[in-house]
């Protein structure tokens, strides 16, 4: 079962990713899966080992500031969202997923 090699490895350090939790007094859909991982460096080596794999997942969307388009409008520093586009990333969600 080469699909669950990727898995074992990715997440047996489980104090490298988060996967973010449905918030408190709402209900998910589970469209988008969010998976935050402890740095930079640890978000690319997955995406590289998983898109390897066959698996299509991505980076979060860009955050709005940083596009060109808005690159001259006021903002504050956005450490968070800089940070959180660094480091998350949108896992693949589908009724028709499965592990063959």
């Amino acid at each position: 079962r080469k699909n669950y090699l990727w898995y074992q490895n990715a997440f047996k350090n489980l104090q490298y990713i988060k996967i973010l939790k449905e918030p408190k007094f709402s209900k998910t859909n589970y469209w988008l899966i969010t998976a935050v991982l402890k740095n930079y460096k640890i978000k690319n080596n997955l995406l590289k080992k998983l898109k390897k794999e066959g698996y299509g997942l991505r980076t979060t969307w860009r955050p709005l500031h940083s596009l060109k388009i808005y690159k001259n409008c006021p903002r504050d520093t956005m450490k968070n969202s800089n940070d959180f586009f660094r480091k998350a990333i949108n896992l693949p969600s589908s009724p028709k997923l499965n592990f063959s």
